[in-house]
């Protein structure tokens, strides 16, 4: 299998062409003429989920496939928006805000989108395409390219901690282990805090030295021998600056998860 690192680069290093391999596809193509053809036909939320080829696409392109199924839940993202406070806000799976800003609604359910939305569904249908065959290669290549395009989207640390997938990119880029989850939401972002500023999230380049750094450990984790995650935890807390916590908030913490108190 091929390396993580050595994947996300195939894809990452030229995206355009990443991206247009997908929809060269004769298979994407068809669903893409399909999808333009009958989107002129969704007038209402009803016709929305009754347009297989409209309902299948959409929730293709922003990584909801396995939700199809779930359409009294798909129902009410789409009739409640994107508002604070709404359904689709909730949800930590981001594709569901997604949808719902892309095909919008009044309270009676009528459409009022249209038929411009098709191009910013059709790319985010490709850029799913890219990498759920980046993650046929190695699912590593898939997180970080997911982490490459949605991490600005995160909405300070605790958004970050609601997303497990883009959680485990920052664990493994910032050498922290999976154990940490052993530790309370606040610690937790403390310690993330502690070797991360947040706000590098929105700096691209910054983005995608993380996702790269990310995909290069997950090659180097592959090859290590196991070891003990409580350990591994112990060790990240130790190596972490006690001020970050409030003096003491260190210790006390290390006492916790090895059982001290």
């Amino acid at each position: 299998m091929i390396g993580a690192a050595a994947s996300y680069a195939i894809y990452a290093r030229d995206l355009t062409a990443s991206l247009q391999k997908i929809a060269n596809q004769k298979s994407v193509q068809a669903a893409t003429k399909a999808f333009e053809r009958d989107l002129s036909k969704v007038k209402t939320i009803d016709d929305f989920m009754s347009t297989k080829s409209v309902y299948v696409y959409a929730l293709k392109a922003y990584g909801l496939e396995d939700d199809m199924g779930s359409k009294g839940l798909i129902r009410k993202v789409l009739a409640g928006g994107t508002a604070s406070g709404s359904l689709a806000s909730k949800l930590t799976n981001g594709g569901f805000k997604s949808l719902a800003s892309a095909f919008t609604f009044d309270s009676s359910g009528n459409a009022t989108f249209n038929a411009s939305v098709a191009a910013a569904v059709e790319t985010a249908y490709y850029r799913q395409g890219m990498e759920n065959a980046a993650g046929e290669m190695n699912g590593g290549a898939q997180l970080a390219l997911y982490f490459q395009r949605t991490a600005a989207s995160v909405s300070g640390v605790y958004g970050l901690l609601g997303d497990g997938n883009l959680l485990k990119v920052v664990q493994g880029a910032l050498g922290l282990p999976a154990s940490m989850s052993n530790l309370s939401i606040d610690a937790q972002a403390k310690l993330i805090e502690s070797k991360l500023d947040v706000s590098d999230l929105q700096d691209p380049a910054k983005v995608s030295k993380l996702a790269a750094k990310y995909a290069a450990r997950t090659d180097a984790q592959s090859t290590k021998p196991s070891s003990n995650p409580l350990s591994d935890l112990l060790a990240s807390l130790r190596s972490t600056d006690s001020r970050s916590y409030g003096g003491a908030g260190t210790a006390s913490i290390l006492n916790i998860v090895s059982g001290q108190q």
